[in-house]
């Protein structure tokens, strides 16, 4: 086995144990994957990869360091202690004025994923561009077998506990989102295989294999009735839509007139006219649109949880602990129920990081996406590139789990966070220059 392959491999493994564990994550996705992660990481770095590979990943790891310490500091620096007793936290001595945590457990889960995550997004930064193609690969193929057991859950009948699952998830949002992350990969893959078997003029190709893939995604996605995670599906095909047009323009044989160019966004839009028709007769819409009950549930939500913010306004109450706090600030609206998220990832980020330490952890990513645009690729590469396939199909993956984080908590589910680092790592390909007979021809 090739050394640098060795980096591909770890992420494929990673990945797929936190998706194994994720109906009720646990010790393994909050203590043994982080663990599995660093030495994968720290493996790399000594063994394994190529020496522009490791020196990316040094890059990486040294630019997302100072957000590990804070998130370190506050698990070392525990503010209260949960008494079964009383069902209260109660304080304990601290260094006061140290980002500290009301909540001990909570923040150590919290380190464990943002660790995991972070070496996920070292390791992917060291790949070279063939390991990563096969990396998009293997996920495409797993997001298939996800896919796949997600509508064998809802098409079959069966007893009612098979609803409790959404594939390997407990919840159908969480699903969705990890599939919306999983389906551009799976197009770039089937988009690449199909380009390379046609410039070696080979008989076939496994682009099949990958469509397949993304459509018993997709079809799952719809099938489990998840409202944002459908909206944002069908942004994502038509973001990739546009990377399909670019494309065909470049490398394929289809030359448009104007007046063709003029009549695609028209009969698009007619299509998607008779389609809203039909859904308006099995009345999707309302299963679509929030109802008015619902915005007020999430508005007293929200209202609390900026409760919590204002008073600890520079370093929150810690990562992880708004489960333990939140109890505490719930309006009477919300009372006799339970939350274990704001719904909200910006807001809920704020309530535990505070004004401050979510500054700092923004600028250890600012730091690593600037360093990650510097990078460059020793050897030429030959079109299609990786900046035009692999490095667009990852934004709108990405994009796709921020977009859901303002409704919901996607990046809570260990599963999703490191896909979504192993698709922040690849965004910023290093670049490369094209090879002599590709710049020539």
């Amino acid at each position: 086995m090739r050394r640098s392959l060795f980096p591909a491999i770890w992420i494929a493994g990673l990945i797929g144990a936190a998706v194994l564990d994720a109906g009720n994550p646990g010790a393994v996705s909050y203590r043994w994957i982080p663990i599995a992660a660093l030495a994968g990481a720290v493996a790399t770095a000594v063994w394994a990869g190529s020496e522009q590979g490791r020196r990316r990943l040094e890059r990486a790891l040294w630019a997302l360091g100072p957000a590990l310490a804070l998130l370190a500091v506050y698990t070392m620096n525990p503010t209260h202690r949960f008494d079964p007793n009383y069902r209260a936290l109660l304080p304990i001595p601290h260094l006061r004025g140290l980002p500290g945590a009301a909540f001990a457990p909570g923040a150590r889960r919290a380190f464990g994923a943002a660790l995991a995550a972070a070496a996920v997004f070292a390791l992917g930064r060291a790949l070279e561009r063939r390991d990563a193609r096969r990396t998009v690969c293997g996920l495409a193929i797993l997001g298939g077998i996800v896919g796949l057991a997600a509508l064998h859950q809802r098409l079959l009948q069966r007893a009612f506990p098979v609803f409790e699952f959404t594939g390997p998830f407990v919840s159908r949002n969480h699903f969705a989102a990890f599939a919306n992350l999983l389906i551009p990969l799976a197009l770039a893959a089937g988009r690449r295989a199909q380009l390379e078997a046609d410039r070696a003029a080979a008989p076939s190709s496994p682009a099949p294999l990958y469509y397949l893939a993304a459509a018993l995604l997709g079809a799952a996605v719809a099938l489990t009735g998840a409202r944002a995670g459908l909206l944002l599906l069908i942004a994502s095909l038509i973001a990739w839509t546009w990377v399909e047009f670019r494309l065909e323009r470049a490398y394929g044989h289809w030359r448009p007139s104007r007046w063709r160019l003029g009549a695609l966004p028209l009969t698009a839009g007619g299509a998607i006219v008779l389609t809203a028709a039909a859904a308006f007769g099995r009345g999707l819409p309302r299963r679509l649109v929030f109802a008015e009950e619902e915005w007020m549930f999430r508005w007293n939500v929200l209202r609390d949880t900026l409760a919590i913010w204002r008073d600890h306004p520079w370093w929150g109450t810690g990562p992880g602990t708004f489960s333990a706090v939140f109890p505490f600030y719930q309006s009477e609206a919300l009372i006799g129920k339970k939350f274990l998220h704001a719904h909200c990832e910006p807001l809920q980020w704020l309530s535990e990081l505070g004004a401050l330490g979510l500054i700092w952890i923004l600028a250890g990513l600012g730091v690593a996406v600037r360093l990650a645009v510097r990078d460059r690729a020793a050897a030429a590469e030959s079109p299609p590139l990786a900046r035009e396939i692999e490095a667009p199909a990852c934004a709108i993956a990405l994009a796709t789990a921020v977009l859901h984080g303002l409704v919901d908590f996607p990046f809570r589910a260990p599963a999703i966070a490191l896909l979504a680092a192993f698709c922040a790592s690849r965004i910023f390909a290093p670049q490369a220059r094209l090879s002599e007979g590709a710049a020539g021809g």
